[in-house]
């Protein structure tokens, strides 16, 4: 299995594991926004040694404030992920948010990326659904 990708800041913290039952990536994310963390958490996906383009991730917010991010970071995350394209496979990303505010900017990056990837691209508020999603 190996040891969890981990990264920190001052505001912001985010694990990424292989989770074995299910064959998935799981990201962990906690903490307020930060742009450069948040590219970074694409990055160490994508470096991750179990990842593949076929792999799903299940990327987990309900511990993260989306309060600090603007429309323009959303549509800059947006570019970025349209950017990578092909290089994010087709296993689908499943985000789980808890709060109104941060869902209504994870549905707006959806409908701006989807359209552009290849990877499917579904958000939900409760983890157990985005768990069977992610695991179909």
């Amino acid at each position: 299995m190996g040891l969890p990708i981990l990264r920190e800041c001052a505001n912001m913290r985010f694990e990424i594991s292989f989770i074995e039952q299910g064959s998935y990536l799981l990201v962990e994310i906690s903490g307020g926004a930060n742009m450069d963390l948040l590219k970074a958490m694409v990055s160490d996906v994508l470096q991750h040694p179990r990842w593949h383009p076929a792999i799903p991730t299940l990327v987990d917010f309900r511990g993260f404030s989306a309060k600090g991010l603007s429309s323009d970071d959303v549509y800059e995350l947006s570019d970025l992920c349209k950017t990578l394209g092909e290089h994010l496979g087709t296993g689908g990303c499943a985000l789980v948010m808890s709060e109104e505010l941060d869902f209504g900017l994870a549905r707006m990056w959806q409908m701006m990326t989807e359209g552009h990837v290849e990877m499917p691209i579904e958000i939900f508020k409760d983890i157990d659904e985005a768990r069977a999603w992610v695991v179909r």
